[in-house]
């Protein structure tokens, strides 16, 4: 892959996690716009870099990031904008990039989530949700959170995301050149 279409996917994954971050932080939710926006980039920007390959692998990462992700909004963990987010990011990124973008991301969603509902919920609200999962176990049905608990503290998730996809593209991207060039500028 040339380095100018390597630059373009970059600039619209750094654009479009910039936006999620921003809209996520002020209103706990992604625009619609933003992710069709991105997933109709990344689907041109793959076609036009490699061809009928391009697009299968833009569709492949957006097939893999809606299928991975569907299952946990259902089940009430993640909103549908981070889900339309990582389908659409999956098709600017491609399946391989977007699987280390989801790792990393889970591990700092867990960070963050854990910190920010410490601090929100308090050693008391991790104490009653350490004791309801104890119970859903024992009686082998969910049990949801109260107000209260840790559990039920909401966390914007696109922020996770970004990190992850930094990550990601920091040690397993197609892109050793650019990043020892962008560790020269910084000094």
């Amino acid at each position: 892959m040339t380095s100018s279409i390597l630059m373009l996917q970059i600039a619209v994954t750094a654009c479009t996690l910039g936006l999620a971050v921003y809209f996520d932080f002020r209103d706990m939710r992604i625009p619609n716009k933003l992710c069709v926006l991105a997933l109709i980039a990344g689907l041109l920007v793959n076609t036009v870099a490699s061809g009928w390959l391009g697009l299968s692998l833009a569709l492949a990462g957006a097939v893999l990031g809606l299928g991975l992700l569907f299952p946990i909004y259902y089940k009430g963990f993640l909103g549908a904008g981070d889900v339309k987010l990582m389908t659409a990011l999956g098709a600017v990124i491609g399946p391989q990039q977007l699987l280390w973008t989801l790792a990393f991301g889970i591990m700092a969603g867990g960070v963050i989530s854990a910190l920010l509902g410490l601090h929100q919920a308090g050693f008391g609200g991790l104490k009653q949700t350490a004791a309801r999962l104890y119970y859903c176990i024992g009686l082998r049905r969910y049990i949801p959170p109260s107000n209260t608990e840790l559990a039920s503290v909401q966390v914007p998730y696109a922020p996770s995301l970004a990190i992850g996809w930094l990550l990601a593209f920091y040690l397993y991207g197609d892109n050793q050149h650019l990043v020892a060039g962008f560790m020269q500028l910084l000094g």
